[in-house]
């Protein structure tokens, strides 16, 4: 049987939003070619990811012999000569060109690059994987809630990211003042007529972060369980608002809320706003510059990603649909939960 394996971010085990990029590519080539896949080698991570994601010594010794067999490299270089974002796609094209049949392994060494867009079809693989376990099953428990309240979900990134006043432009690894959090919770607290309920998750242990994000009163829940359990919440909530982090990211990706973006980090050009547009090489800016084209036709109306500043703005769509997703899980509205819905199309 033939192999697939991500070769990962950093042998020392890096965080988990940077080292799911060589899982799902080795993923999505094993889907594409007919491999076999392996797992990362959660067992050596520093982070002790195994306990959440399984995969003992035994899973790093096959993680290990596979990069050790003859195979074939897939680099940087060799993924963005293909021409594909879409990291399948790019497998399927250098299957026409390499003799897979005499190799036993496939590497994929081109870590980060290509971004989420490149491993969009391995989103429902990560979503089973890291999402499955016991420890997200309990952690989901605490947002089970009788009355309609807004779910929000905070990531403050603290403690090894470095503390500026401000944020600056493109960089990554800074960590994002608390009263920029503080803000976007005030501004939506008085626009919206609902419970806020908040949920963070932070390495922090400071009681600011409380002090920061208390809301009417009321503090927010302070995750303290295993990474996928904390990310599973994240991803469960009705608005997102992050740090500058792979973990944030992660979060965003593997959700279907709209999220929160510090805009002082955000690019500008042509009266747009990007994370990567800045690049020069690579998929960034490349991808960033057909985003920018397609974004000006006239049918944009809504977008995930929302920047804002410390003195946020929301658009009516978004309070309309916290408001609705705060009402969609009300039980008495639920038929299948004893609950009624209008006689008629027009009742209020």
């Amino acid at each position: 049987m033939r192999w697939s394996v991500g070769r990962q971010i950093s042998m020392r085990g890096a965080g988990l939003g940077n080292e799911i990029f060589p899982w799902a590519k080795a993923y999505l080539a094993s889907r594409a070619l007919g491999l076999q896949l392996v797992d990362p080698a959660w067992r050596l991570n520093p982070r002790q990811y195994y306990r959440e994601l399984g995969g003992g010594y035994g899973t790093a010794g096959a993680y290990f012999a596979a990069l050790s067999a003859p195979g074939i490299d897939i680099s940087t270089d060799a993924y963005t000569a293909t021409g594909e974002v879409d990291y399948f796609r790019a497998m399927s094209r250098i299957a026409q060109t390499h003799n897979f049949h005499r190799r036993q392994v496939l590497v994929h060494s081109s870590g980060m690059a290509g971004g989420y867009l490149g491993i969009r079809r391995a989103r429902a693989f990560l979503r089973l994987r890291l999402l499955s376990n016991a420890a997200v099953l309990h952690g989901l428990d605490i947002l089970e809630g009788e009355d309609p309240a807004v779910r929000i979900g905070v990531h403050v990134r603290g403690g090894d990211f470095g503390q500026a006043e401000e944020v600056t432009q493109s960089d990554f690894n800074q960590a994002i003042p608390l009263a920029w959090y503080s803000s976007q919770l005030d501004s939506l607290s008085h626009l919206l007529n609902l419970p806020l309920r908040v949920y963070v998750a932070t390495n922090s242990s400071s009681q600011a972060i409380v002090d920061a994000l208390t809301v009417r009163g009321e503090p927010p829940v302070v995750l303290k369980s295993s990474a996928t359990a904390e990310l599973s919440i994240l991803t469960s909530c009705d608005l997102l608002i992050t740090s500058i982090s792979s973990f944030s990211l992660l979060a965003a990706f593997l959700s279907d809320a709209p999220y929160v973006w510090h805009r002082d980090q955000l690019g500008e050009a042509g009266g747009w706003l990007s994370i990567w547009g800045h690049e020069t090489h690579g998929h960034g800016g490349i991808q960033t510059g057909i985003s920018r084209t397609l974004a000006g036709r006239p049918a944009l109306r809504v977008h995930r990603g929302l920047a804002n500043d410390d003195r946020p703005t929301w658009a009516p769509w978004l309070l309309d649909y916290l408001s609705n997703r705060a009402f969609l899980r009300v039980a008495h509205l639920d038929l299948i939960q004893y609950g009624v819905v209008p006689a008629s199309a027009d009742s209020k």
